[in-house]
This record gives C-alpha cells, sequence and structure tokens, in this order.
C-alpha cells in the first residue's frame, strides 16, 4: 500500500453517510480510475458533495482489478483519505464541473464549452467578479445568473467544509462565512482568535487553534488574545481595569501557567492592545473612550465644548437642585 496525493474530479458519489463521511469516485489528471473513502472527520456534512468538484485528497492507496458486465478490465486505486480539500475548479476541470455540478442544471457541455472557449482562464475571474453581462453574450441572462450564484455557492461550500475539518461548529461557520466571505480561510489562518467575536468560550477557539491549526501556547496571537478576553469579561462585570495580581490569576485559568500570564501582559502591553495606568491595566479601547470622557467633564468645568459653546456650569449659576434635575 503506498501513499498518493492526487486531486481528482467526482465523477459519482458512492455512499453518503447519514452522520458524515462518504465515498465519492473520479479521476485523476492522467484519467485513472479513483475511489475515496473519508471518515466524518474530513467530511462532517456528506450533503456538501457534488458531481464537478474537484477535490485535493491525499492517504495510503491499494489497486484493486475491476471487471464490468462485459467482460472489460481496469484497475481502481481506493484511497483511505487522511486529508481532503475541496478545491476551485480551474482550466479544463472547470468546463467538467459547469456541464455536470447539480447547481448548473441546464447548462451542458456544448454551453460550457463555448465559454472556455471565449474567455478561457479568465473565465474564472469572471464568475468570482459575477460579470453576468459577460456571460449572458455566450449563455443568456438566465444560465449566466444561474452559473455565477453556483460558483458562489462552491466557494462558501468549500469555506464551510474546510471550518467543518478544523472543529469550527457549524452554527459559528456560518456567522463567520457571512462576516469574512472569500477572505474567510485566509482571515482565521492568519489569527485562529478571531473566532472569539463569534465564539464566546475560550476554550472552545482555543482548542482548535492549538489543536487543529497548530498554534504554539506561547504565540503572541494567543497571548494578546487571553489578555483581551480576561479584559473583555471584567469589562462585562464593570471593571475598565485590572490591578496586576487580578490580570494575572485571571490570566493563570486561562492559559493554564504563571509565566505565560506574565509573558502575556507584556506582549499585549508592548503591542499597544493594553495600557499601563495608575498601576492598574486597561484595554487601549477603553482608554481611548475614558480620556475621551474624562476631557469632555474638564471642557465642560472650564466652561465650552469643542466648539467653543458656553458649557452648562458657566451659563448660569445653578444649584445642587437644579443640576440633579438638569441630569435627570
Amino acid at each position: 500500500m503506498s501513499d498518493l496525493s492526487i486531486k481528482l474530479q467526482i465523477t459519482s458519489i458512492r455512499s453518503r453517510g447519514a452522520f458524515g463521511g462518504a465515498i465519492f469516485a473520479g479521476r485523476n489528471g492522467e484519467g485513472q480510475h479513483i475511489v475515496v473513502v473519508c471518515g466524518r472527520e474530513l467530511i462532517p456534512d456528506a450533503s456538501m458533495l457534488d458531481k464537478g468538484q474537484t477535490w485535493a485528497v491525499t492517504g495510503p492507496s491499494s489497486p484493486h482489478e475491476i471487471q464490468t458486465a462485459s467482460g472489460f478490465t481496469f484497475t481502481e486505486y481506493e484511497i483511505m483519505a487522511q486529508s481532503a480539500i475541496l478545491v476551485r475548479p480551474a482550466g479544463h476541470n472547470l468546463i467538467t464541473w459547469i456541464s455536470e455540478s447539480s447547481q448548473t442544471t441546464g447548462i451542458g457541455k456544448v454551453k460550457a464549452q463555448r465559454l472556455y472557449n471565449r474567455f478561457g482562464p479568465d473565465l474564472i475571474q469572471l464568475l468570482e467578479q459575477e460579470d453576468k453581462t459577460a456571460l449572458a453574450e455566450v449563455v443568456g441572462i438566465h444560465a449566466a445568473q444561474t452559473l455565477c450564484n453556483a460558483f458562489q455557492k462552491q466557494s462558501f461550500v468549500a469555506c464551510l467544509c474546510w471550518l467543518d475539518q478544523i472543529g469550527v461548529p457549524r452554527r459559528i461557520g456560518t456567522k463567520v462565512l457571512e462576516y469574512y466571505k472569500e477572505e474567510t480561510r485566509e482571515k482565521i489562518e492568519s489569527n485562529p482568535y478571531a473566532l472569539l467575536s463569534f465564539e464566546s468560550m475560550w476554550e472552545i477557539v482555543d482548542g482548535l487553534a492549538r489543536r487543529r491549526l497548530g498554534v504554539p501556547d506561547h504565540d503572541a496571537r494567543r497571548l494578546i488574545a487571553a489578555v483581551d478576553e480576561v479584559l473583555y469579561r471584567a469589562l462585562s462585570e464593570g471593571h475598565t481595569c485590572l490591578p496586576p495580581a487580578d490580570i494575572e490569576a485571571r490570566l493563570v485559568a486561562f492559559l493554564g501557567a504563571h509565566d505565560l500570564a506574565k509573558q502575556a501582559i507584556q506582549v499585549a502591553t508592548s503591542s499597544g492592545r493594553v495600557v499601563e495606568l495608575n498601576s492598574c491595566y486597561q484595554s487601549a479601547g477603553c482608554n481611548v473612550i475614558e480620556r475621551y470622557i474624562a476631557g469632555r467633564c474638564r471642557e465642560i468645568l472650564a466652561g465650552e465644548d469643542s466648539q467653543g459653546r458656553v458649557g452648562l456650569f458657566t451659563a448660569a449659576t445653578a444649584s445642587v437642585a437644579q443640576v440633579a434635575t438638569a441630569i435627570r
């Protein structure tokens, strides 16, 4: 049994697991017959599979001699997939995807070939830009709309499949995709802790960042994210800043070690995400807000606002009761 790393285009789906996992068949660039067996960790949602899709697959393979009813014999390679990634169709694979996908019903091989003959490799760019006017010159406006919708769904499914594979819960994955769209994978790979904006549980995000995306314990992204999360939670409790002992104790609960907690404070402070003020630590955002409020209070007490208007306390000599009434 030898390892194979190939790209193949799906020609048939032999089995879809009710709870994930699938078996599908196709051919690689050399025309070899390939059968791929994927567990649910690689394809948590088998409904994502469609004929014409191109997948990059890696895993141990074994050849099998297959004989058809007519007596024809051919070799079929079965791959027990260790990785499986849905990739964007390109080149002549794009023709097959257009003509065979269940999402592009009514656009057969003849129309797909006309599109490629007309635009060549630029066809991908037209689909990405949803240039229905240019596409309609070849296939008509209805088919152009169908094709653009199908291509956008293909990109959506590819990102959603990747989020599934790294362990992002589906309820979060769809929100992430709605926000980042085609930049989803790039954004999450560059900083997995961006997921904290969509998932409030540190344990979930930290777990998949470390186990699925290989983020080391001492990674600056992890340390800064932990400080941000600690200060955000403190803010929800009514604290706009935390003293050193308090923030360090909270960070130990997040990071699991005192040395990492100390390092996190240093990294967050040097990066500008956190401000040290009066022996306390405060997020840069809170610091900006409080400094602005303090500045406005000083302006009002001095008798002017930022537009030079006379302030409340110099416009008239107000009693304590009058001020209280004004505030109410």
